[in-house]
């Protein structure tokens, strides 16, 4: 998923500028750590009128009918309390507030994440395709070594954010800043009925917003987890969100897909939606949002930018269960983001430009595929909500699209 500039811009550059934080004592009351429920909230399609940028409060009342004066706190202050459950109570207004503001504008508040069996692997249709979850975007799919579905995704819901920011909860510490970008976790049995992994989470995350998450097997039975990540430096920084601004792709390792610990950084760049495999033990490839593609002679753990495949597109994804061959599926950045392939006989080193449209435009973003012997394949997506489809990737301008997946064809 690429960035989205944010409408709530222009209140960050005022806050930013004040650094003494407000001076709200924090509430020492022992925080019931239960999980919370992440039923999706109402559903009701988000009001996507242009918010007004130059009316701003800069006051609210928290919940316990203190004033708030939110231009007087420390922006950078508050996001690092709430990130590790210690926000007062006018800091946690704070972000009750900007959450709200920003799911006005795009983002995966807007995106609903589908799962569609593929019956017939020379043709993709997705007249089969089922809901998983509202306000959920940029799947990642992998299958473990026990034979179960493990379902990356991105939590785009705002009130299960500020119920955890409320409840004081370390969750964000380990999982990102819900409102910004936050993984969960879910796994199945058949790659359809799924479960939330309650034990998951990135231990020694130190991006505040992570976005994209891309899952590899490493050689020694390992697993590599691969996203974009900002700090909350980044985060208050007008410029993070300009596009083609540097990011910084990060990744963490797991021995079981569920308990993570992050490592490092891989490389840094105008990167977004990584997609990682490695030809040899030494050699890898990524390729991300232009299509660009990097390349690796440590075996995944560090980057080098080397060029574009020259196709003009967002969200590949790497799918090695092609036959003898592999196929790199994208978006492409024309006008409804039709899902295009590449095409690789030499294991991904060389890659060769497929005619025509997988699935055509209005459909499906951000795919990721499992095999499924009993199916052929499980296609992961997400999609726009009714109402706030974009006309093209990347424009603020929106229209009505159908209200449920459609059939399409490809091959």
């Amino acid at each position: 998923m690429a960035l989205v500039p944010s409408p709530i811009l222009p209140l960050i550059l005022l806050l930013a500028c004040v650094d003494k934080p407000g001076e709200d004592t924090v509430d020492d009351t022992a925080v019931d750590d239960t999980a919370v429920d992440d039923t999706a909230a109402d559903d009701t399609a988000a009001d996507d009128t242009a918010a007004d940028d130059t009316a701003v409060e800069d006051t609210a009342v928290d919940d316990t009918g203190e004033d708030c004066d939110l231009s007087s706190m420390d922006l950078k202050a508050a996001f690092t309390r709430i990130l590790d459950g210690t926000a007062s109570r006018c800091e946690v207004a704070l972000y009750e507030y900007i959450v709200d503001d920003r799911a006005k504008g795009p983002g995966p508040w807007w995106e609903d994440l589908f799962v569609a069996p593929i019956h017939d692997r020379t043709l993709i249709d997705l007249s089969d395709a089922v809901s998983l979850r509202t306000k959920a975007a940029v799947p990642e799919i992998h299958i473990g070594d026990d034979g179960r579905y493990y379902l990356f995704f991105l939590d785009g819901d705002p009130e299960v954010g500020k119920a955890l920011a409320k409840a004081h909860s370390n969750w964000f510490a380990t999982h990102g800043l819900i409102g910004y970008g936050a993984f969960r976790l879910w796994v199945s049995d058949d790659g359809l009925a799924f479960e939330e992994e309650e034990d998951f989470g990135i231990e020694g995350l130190v991006p505040a917003m992570v976005v994209d998450p891309d899952v590899v097997d490493l050689p020694d039975g390992r697993h590599r987890m691969y996203f974009i990540g900002l700090t909350v430096d980044a985060l208050v920084e007008p410029d993070a969100w300009e596009d083609g601004a540097p990011h910084q792709v990060w990744y963490a390792e797991s021995d079981d897909l569920v308990h993570w610990t992050q490592v490092g950084v891989a490389v840094e760049g105008p990167f977004a939606d990584p997609t990682v495999w490695c030809v040899d033990d030494n050699a890898c490839m990524m390729a991300s949002t232009g299509i660009d593609r990097s390349v690796s002679t440590d075996g995944g753990a560090s980057f080098a930018f080397e060029g574009s495949w020259m196709v003009g597109g967002f969200a590949p994804e790497y799918n090695p269960i092609v036959g003898d061959a592999v196929r790199m599926f994208y978006n492409a950045k024309v006008d409804g983001g039709p899902i295009r392939s590449l095409r690789s006989e030499d294991g991904g080193r060389n890659w060769v430009e497929e005619a025509g449209d997988r699935l055509p435009a209005w459909t499906a973003e951000a795919v990721s595929i499992a095999d499924a012997p009993d199916t052929g394949w499980l296609m992961y997506y997400h999609y726009w909500q009714e109402g706030h489809e974009p006309e093209s990737h990347g424009l603020a301008k929106w229209k009505p699209y159908p209200p449920a997946p459609a059939p399409a064809g490809g091959h």
